[in-house]
């Protein structure tokens, strides 16, 4: 099993902090429809004086629910991130003993943040893995700004979204990682990786220098064995690996001692509105 430097997650605390905004404002929102309704007979009591009072209630309510609504789906998103991002963990955490793997991490270089998603370090080389939780049929290439995602809705109609190319995304993960390296005096080739984790998607995602992985097309397995039979210029010996572990969590103990934030931020699955396919936590 590879060595986990387990990280809290950067999607867990907004996740948490949406969904229990969502059921608080459900509830607010319940209780003053509710009571508006039930004022009903005092309205007819004092002769409709009471009246503006219960439709104040009502809007209220609606409004409540209307918002309650809005953070239930970013918490449906970043859960969303989450499932992704754990089943790329699986994957990559059944790697050998001497490679480590860094999930959810931020890189800083140059005044500026890469959010990854998976950092993985062994005798191979050091890889970046960009997981996406997608359904649907996805379609773009390396030279495209964002990728189109068709869908077929409930009632069989069909639409498409669009979302910011991944691999464009994990290009910036690897011109960061592998600058902030250099810095460290440490001159080493870093792989970027895109993995579709949901079973359910199509995808057509084309590339000549990020190699793409699907679930639908055992793409868990196909990862593996990429980072385990890699053919880079070298193989990297224990104490090189040693070094690079040791210049990445000096980065994060960095940014640790530097963010004065709740929690780093977190833009990419805001813009990503997709549906998970199942609960991991």
């Amino acid at each position: 099993m590879a060595r986990v430097k387990k990280i809290e997650n950067n999607l867990v605390k907004p996740y948490i902090k949406h969904r229990n905004r969502a059921i608080t404002l459900f509830v607010i929102g319940g209780v003053l429809i509710v009571s508006s309704f039930l004022m009903d007979p005092l309205i007819i009591l004092t002769l409709g004086l009471l009246a503006p009072l219960s439709m104040l209630l009502f809007v209220a309510g609606g409004v409540c629910l209307l918002f309650g609504a809005l953070n239930f789906n970013k918490a449906e998103i970043y859960k969303s991130g989450l499932v992704g991002e754990a089943t790329s963990e699986n994957v990559l955490s059944d790697l050998p003993d001497d490679y480590y793997l860094f999930p959810s991490i931020d890189i800083e270089f140059e005044g500026r943040k890469s959010q990854i998603d998976h950092l993985v370090v062994g005798p191979t080389g050091v890889f970046i893995v960009e997981s996406k939780n997608i359904n649907g049929d996805i379609v773009g290439s390396d030279d495209d700004n964002h990728i189109t995602i068709h869908k077929i809705g409930q009632k069989g109609g069909e639409y498409q979204s669009t979302i910011y190319n991944p691999i464009k995304q994990v290009s910036t993960h690897v011109y960061r990682t592998s600058g902030y390296l250099r810095e460290q005096g440490i001159d080493v080739w870093v792989q970027g990786m895109v993995y579709f984790t949901n079973p359910t998607s199509t995808v057509h995602l084309e590339s000549k220098r990020i190699p793409v992985f699907s679930e639908n097309e055992d793409g868990g397995r196909e990862l593996y064995n990429y980072i385990l039979n890699y053919e880079g210029k070298r193989n990297l010996n224990e104490k090189e690996i040693n070094r690079i572990v040791d210049a990445i969590e000096r980065n994060l103990d960095q940014q640790k001692s530097s963010n004065k934030a709740g929690y780093p931020y977190v833009t990419e699955f805001d813009i990503l509105k997709n549906k998970y396919q199942k609960s991991v936590i």
